[in-house]
């Protein structure tokens, strides 16, 4: 169960220093949310107490108001563990989806983009 803790953690930090938005802002400013709708998650070694767990975090889909991240997590550069998660953009104030458009989606879009361009060169 910790691992769905770091994910949250990962996602806030993605937000926060590669898309270099204030992730606080977005909830507690802006008022939306980024709940997270579907996670899978497949374990392929076990992690012992102690050891540190690296993760990269690949953004493989942008729809209209969710998006579809990859998490890829490694110790010592061996793999680990991966999941996939659905994440909806929605409005705190009635809990319903909204538009991924504006800064959002450019910064988002940029963002994929590197990370398409990272797997073809992998």
């Amino acid at each position: 169960p910790r691992y769905f803790e770091f994910l949250q953690a990962v996602t806030e930090e993605w937000f926060n220093q590669s898309l270099k938005l204030d992730y606080a802002e977005l909830i507690m400013g802006q008022r939306r949310g980024l709940p997270t709708a579907h996670t899978e998650c497949d374990f392929k070694k076990p992690c012992r107490l102690g050891e540190t767990i690296d993760f990269t975090l690949y953004l493989e889909r942008i729809g209209g108001a969710s998006m579809r991240t990859h998490y890829v997590g490694r110790v010592n550069g061996e793999h680990r563990m991966e999941a996939r998660s659905d994440l909806v953009v929605i409005d705190l104030q009635n809990g319903r989806p909204i538009q991924i458009d504006g800064d959002l989606r450019d910064l988002l879009e940029a963002y994929k983009a590197g990370c398409e361009a990272e797997k073809k060169g992998a």
